[in-house]
């Protein structure tokens, strides 16, 4: 399957920011200051992260 080089960008880009679970201290309480609602919202933001990640592993393609 060929993927468009607009999405591998997309996808780099967005592998490239950092995530909260990238500090080994992070405290999801911490960072949302126990609001339910932005813990979700940081939540959301990172699996994208994070899927952005698995998926350019997956194609053995460099994003750092």
């Amino acid at each position: 399957m060929l993927v468009p080089d607009e999405v591998i960008e997309k996808l780099k880009r967005l592998a490239a920011e950092e995530a909260r679970f990238d500090n080994e201290d992070f405290n999801a309480y911490d960072c949302s200051g126990g609001n339910f609602d932005d813990a979700y919202d940081a939540g959301c933001g990172d699996g994208q992260i994070e899927l952005a990640r698995e998926i350019l592993d997956e194609l053995k393609i460099e994003y750092k």
